[in-house]
């Protein structure tokens, strides 16, 4: 998969990509990283070629899975 990153896209063509959360290296990195933080109010940001920053909120499963590698569930 990331063989194919990055990809030049051509004007109106759509990429859809992600990072799979569910292995516990990565939770475990973001549960270590953001440790006491309330995660009710953290936000994913992902920035665009062309200038465009979008901004997402956690899913509630995601922030529950955080929780728990943190040691807070």
């Amino acid at each position: 998969m990331l063989a194919d990153v990055p990809t030049r896209l051509d004007h109106a063509q759509k990429a859809n990509y992600g990072i799979e959360l569910t292995g516990t290296a990565w939770l475990g990195y973001i549960a270590d990283y953001v440790q006491d933080a309330p995660l009710e109010t953290m936000r994913g940001t992902v920035s665009t070629s062309v200038g465009i920053d979008v901004e997402a909120k956690l899913s509630p499963d995601l922030t529950k899975r955080i929780q728990a590698g943190a040691g807070r569930a």
